[in-house]
């Protein structure tokens, strides 16, 4: 139910620390009467305009968090850290008037071998994009877990000279872009068996840390071979 969700906004510093603030106090009244089916707000969570308060704060990882990035659903959250994993994180304990509000760790991701960068989530699949320094594109399905307990890398790709700074998901969640420290952009296929690098961009002179992408579809029906149980929603 979307409209018990606070306003939230979630951060990850160089303290390894995560931070969820609560935004109700930046929002107009018409908008947090919304959010909440328009029932009034009780006056205990009256908040001054000019500072935000922190929801719940959680020590996440071993060293510098570089990204976070919340799933399509508003239910997970996953940081990407220079300790070499992804962690997947619950959000339903910080909706509505939890009396003890909290993120709730999900899964930690292993495998790549240096820092992670950047993550991205599908817009259509239960799968999550991992972006490392180590030079490879991972993807690790949502669906299930291992046999260890942590989520399954059901994909691995290599092509990158150094390390992968960001990845996006394109062509409605059929095709990733990953952009690198070696000045390349790659764009990946994600289904069939022979799932590889599509294309190489090579027109940088440098480091692309920046990465954005419209969205668009691919007529070719070869695109269109399931990525396997695992990956499906």
């Amino acid at each position: 139910n979307l409209s018990s969700l606070y306003p939230l906004l979630i951060s990850g510093s160089q303290d390894r620390t995560i931070k969820v603030w609560d935004m109700r106090s930046v929002i107009s009244n018409e908008s947090l009467s919304s959010l909440s089916g328009g029932d009034e707000l009780d006056n205990d969570d009256t908040m001054s305009s000019t500072s935000l308060s922190v929801r719940t704060s959680v020590r996440a990882h071993e060293k510098d968090i570089n990204t976070i990035v919340v799933a399509p659903n508003d239910k997970l959250c996953a940081s990407a850290s220079q300790d070499k994993t992804v962690k997947i994180w619950s959000l339903d304990m910080l909706n509505g008037k939890s009396d003890n509000p909290t993120l709730r760790l999900q899964a930690t991701l292993k495998g790549h071998k240096r820092g992670v960068w950047a993550a991205a989530f599908s817009p259509v699949d239960r799968v999550l994009a991992s972006a490392s320094g180590d030079g490879t594109v991972r993807v690790w399905s949502l669906g299930g877990e291992s046999n260890n307990g942590e989520f399954a890398c059901i994909r691995s790709f290599e092509g990158h000279t150094a390390s992968v700074l960001r990845v996006a998901f394109v062509n409605s969640g059929l095709q990733l872009i990953s952009s690198g420290a070696d000045g390349l952009l790659k764009l990946w296929a994600l289904r069939g068996q022979n799932s590889a690098c599509i294309a190489t961009f090579e027109r940088h002179r440098d480091k692309v840390w920046a990465l954005a992408a419209r969205s668009w579809v691919c007529d070719d029906d070869s695109s269109m071979d399931v990525l396997g149980d695992a990956g499906r929603i």
